[in-house]
């Protein structure tokens, strides 16, 4: 095979900036392939000139034996030198006319060298390869104009120093491949114009893109979960605790061993009405309550004399989409008091004051039912809107912040539950009112105007919690407190906020609202009852002999005691989140 004359070099594509500089130990000098849109004259020439420069330092490295490169007049460009950085200027004469005697080439020559050194080892005509970048360009700014893309094609064959002649053809199916294009023959070089392509795309749409795919997976998995999950086997997670952090503490002067409990401690002592009719606030400052300011976000717990949390501030989830979620759970209670077709006063709950109130869920109540736990009877209607109510996601996502907070702020009462109604809901075939929530029982107070007179639900357990959700569009600071009678404290009480309180034992209420506003409230507990029926053996106290009761409960003030241990202290909630949820 006659060896090609270095004059009928493979065609070299428009460089682009090196990236690194060139490493002398590699095994092949990379040529970067012509971009779609071709450079400026000024850049095309710079980057010829220096890729010319670099090709000088590889060949005073790599080839053996040393011999004078074609593009370097001076003598000491055959002997072997390291290479020159990129920053390092070029001198002078380093790109003097062509040599006129370059070395002699053979096959054996091309094929033993890395297929980009058989390019470079040759005379490069910048007049040509200008010349093709700058037609390239000029195709391409047609192409532009026309409104079509189209693809332009170099020669590579041609030792004339002008351009060679353009033509539409189809864009390759894969890269040209170096080696064969230096060992022998032409190849076609084309390089495609018009539309940039998008693949493998990187960059802050990108990064956005994989975020918001990573949020969709999470969210899937996430439903899923909650399809098979149960509050008896919840897991507090410790990334909760770190975000949230220690609330804010309200000391007040009360003890938790105070408490009006029963003796036995599975209900408390009814007590005697403060006022049939709601506390305006104005009323309430008249006779000495302290107004407790909130925002219905920040955290902040109850405390007695010892530290014992007797209530807490659980505000809302850290989602800045809550507040929606609270106005679509007011809508549906609003819509569900209209078709209930009830008047305010009337409903299962309508004594707690002037507004329309239903009940769900499992309870048990030995004066009126000795066969055991039940479901609240309602009338057919009075269900299906209940169910409704149920099914709704924004009331379901209320009902799940207000257990797990109370899986946060008081863990070894969230254990009590837990202990005593899994059985009962196994044992029975009872179904969960809301399937993330532990709690058996809760009330949809649905206004139009709910407040609350000042009262104790008795028959609720004694040092358990109940958990308050205010909802509407009335003003905070004017009313809708809630009122903690035996603290002297009124405490703002803003909508989509969320508070817990022992019910049965604490005298509480709300404060009245201004004409024309909505207020409504949704209420999760647990009746007493349903954990003395587990403790006693599925009977009722009165069918117990005195030993048996003593066998259950100890002696007598004994289970009232431990009862009390329930609540956490303010420095022991960390370890009692360990003690009952383990390590997360």
């Amino acid at each position: 095979m006659t060896p090609r004359s270095p004059h009928k070099a493979a065609a070299v594509p428009a460089m682009q900036p090196c990236v690194a500089p060139f490493e002398p130990d590699s095994e092949r000098v990379g040529i970067p392939a012509l971009p779609a849109y071709a450079p400026s004259v000024s850049t095309c020439f710079g980057q010829l000139l220096g890729l010319r420069w670099e090709a000088a330092a590889a060949q005073r490295t790599l080839l053996s034996p040393p011999r004078a490169c074609s593009g370097l007049s001076s003598p000491a460009g055959a002997e072997a030198l390291s290479p020159i950085p990129r920053t390092s200027r070029p001198p002078a004469d380093s790109f003097a006319s062509a040599d006129p005697a370059p070395p002699a080439a053979t096959e054996e020559f091309y094929l033993g060298m890395p297929p980009a050194m058989a390019v470079l080892r040759t005379q490069v005509d910048f007049g040509a390869l200008l010349g093709r970048a700058l037609d390239a360009e000029a195709t391409q700014m047609r192409a532009y104009f026309s409104g079509r893309g189209d693809t332009v094609a170099v020669s590579p064959g041609s030792s004339s120093p002008g351009a060679a002649p353009a033509s539409p053809v189809a864009a390759p199916a894969s890269p040209v491949d170096a080696r064969n294009s230096a060992a022998g023959g032409t190849t076609a070089t084309a390089a495609t114009l018009g539309k940039k392509s998008t693949k493998g795309k990187k960059g802050k749409t990108g990064r956005l893109n994989r975020g918001k795919r990573k949020t969709e997976r999470r969210r899937g998995q996430r439903a899923e979960e909650r399809k098979t999950r149960s509050p008896f086997a919840f897991k507090l997670k410790a990334r909760m605790a770190q975000r949230h952090g220690a609330p804010e503490t309200i000391r007040v002067e009360y003890q938790a061993r105070n408490f009006p409990a029963n003796q036995n401690a599975y209900t408390a002592k009814p007590q005697i009405p403060v006022s049939e009719a709601p506390f305006s606030l104005q009323g309430l400052l008249d006779i000495g309550f302290e107004v407790v300011p909130w925002d219905g976000k920040e955290t902040a717990s109850l405390l007695d004399l010892i530290d014992c949390g007797i209530g807490n501030l659980a505000g809302q989830p850290q989602d800045p989409g809550w507040q929606s979620v609270a106005d679509d759970a007011a809508k549906a209670f609003e819509q569900a008091r209209l078709d209930s077709g009830l008047k305010p006063g009337q409903g299962k709950e309508g004594k707690r004051g002037h507004f329309v109130a239903l009940a769900a869920g499992v309870t048990h109540s030995p004066q009126s039912n000795k066969q055991g736990p039940r479901y609240r009877d309602n009338s057919e209607k009075e269900q299906e809107i209940i169910d409704r109510l149920v099914a709704t996601p924004s009331i379901q996502r209320i009902a799940t912040f207000g257990s797990q907070s109370l899986a946060y702020y008081a863990p070894k009462v969230y254990q009590h539950y837990t202990q005593n109604l899994k059985p009962i809901y196994e044992d029975y075939g009872f179904d969960l009112l809301f399937q993330d929530s532990v709690f058996p029982s809760a009330n949809f107070n649905l206004g139009p105007d709910t407040a609350c007179c000042v009262h104790v639900d008795c028959q609720n357990c004694p040092y358990g919690f109940c958990s308050i959700t205010a909802l509407g569009n009335y003003d905070p600071k004017k009313g809708g407190h809630l009122i903690l009678w035996d603290l002297r404290l009124v405490i703002e009480f803003p909508p989509g906020s969320t508070i817990l309180i022992p019910s049965a034992c604490l005298r509480h209420g709300n404060t009245t609202i201004q004409p024309g506003e909505r207020r409504y409230s949704f209420t999760q507990y647990c009746p007493g009852p349903l954990i003395q029926w587990r403790r006693c053996g599925y009977r009722n106290v009165c069918d117990l002999t005195p030993a048996e009761i003593l066998a259950i409960d100890g002696p007598k003030g004994a289970h009232r005691e431990e009862c009390q241990k329930l609540l956490s202290k303010y420095h022991e909630l960390p370890a009692d989140q360990q003690l009952v949820f383990g390590s997360q």
